[in-house]
């Protein structure tokens, strides 16, 4: 069973520097085989973090509201790909 890792330790994880590796070639042939190509529908990138999927969606052609409960990546997700291009939010349950 996988461990349930915090919101306070992916902020420390993105605080760090540190992220995830971008999609990699086979990884979106394959999502391409099983999807249609977006056509402005809705995806919902739950823990985005900071947001080389949620690009990858958009690309291919979706509105992609990306979300993710730790505060330090949303910020770099939008200015990485581009504000007003998709929307990348914390979910903190807080309102």
């Amino acid at each position: 069973m996988r461990e349930v890792i915090a919101a306070h330790e992916w902020n420390a994880h993105y605080a760090a520097g540190r992220g995830f590796r971008p999609v990699t070639d086979d990884e979106a042939a394959a999502f391409a085989r099983r999807t249609a190509p977006g056509g402005g529908r809705l995806a919902l990138d739950i823990g985005c973090g900071t947001g080389g999927f949620a690009k990858h969606l958009h690309d291919l052609g979706y509105n992609v509201l990306g979300v993710d409960p730790a505060m330090v990546p949303t910020p770099a997700a939008t200015t990485a790909h581009g504000a007003g291009r998709r929307t990348v939010e914390p979910c903190t349950g807080q309102r």
